[in-house]
């Protein structure tokens, strides 16, 4: 199995903007894809804000689906984080494997955990992880969510 290493060291830094791909990053099926950045967050669990920055390096493994199914989640993906970037959302992801979703119109992934689902659907108490990843910018967003509300911000 080939696997494709991309760097984009910092995807969003102090005082710079994203870093933008010279091509949309292409995710074929059966060759994993790491991707390794380098991200702030905010952990907004605790009455105190907790901040950290540090490398988050992402797999993504796209599976081979029918057409038309490309919005099932078939496809999954791994995350592991720096160990002083204990507000990511890496340091906190509870799914093995998670999914992930291919948008057909444009050059967008979302990674999920649990599973996907919309906010209003989330359990109270439940934590719900929404990854998004433009594959042309290479721009990253997290958001995570206690029940419905707002426990973390990454970038």
């Amino acid at each position: 199995m080939k696997r494709r290493l991309l760097t984009a060291l910092p995807l969003l830094g102090l005082g710079q903007g994203p870093v933008h791909a010279v091509e949309p990053l292409t995710l074929v099926p059966g060759t994993p894809v790491d991707l390794v950045c380098t991200t702030s967050a905010m952990d907004l669990r605790t009455e105190t804000l907790t901040t950290s920055e540090g490398a988050v390096r992402l797999q993504l493994s796209r599976a081979e689906v029918p057409s038309g199914d490309e919005k099932a989640p078939h496809h999954t993906w791994h995350v592991e984080a720096d160990s002083r970037h204990a507000s990511s959302f890496a340091a906190q992801k509870s799914c093995a494997p998670c999914t992930f979703t291919l948008d057909a119109n444009r050059p967008l992934v979302t990674l999920w955990s649990p599973r996907p689902m919309g906010l209003l659907q989330n359990p109270d108490g439940e934590t719900l992880l929404v990854v998004a990843l433009d594959l042309k910018t290479l721009e990253l967003k997290a958001s995570q969510f206690r029940g419905k509300d707002l426990a973390g911000l990454e970038r």
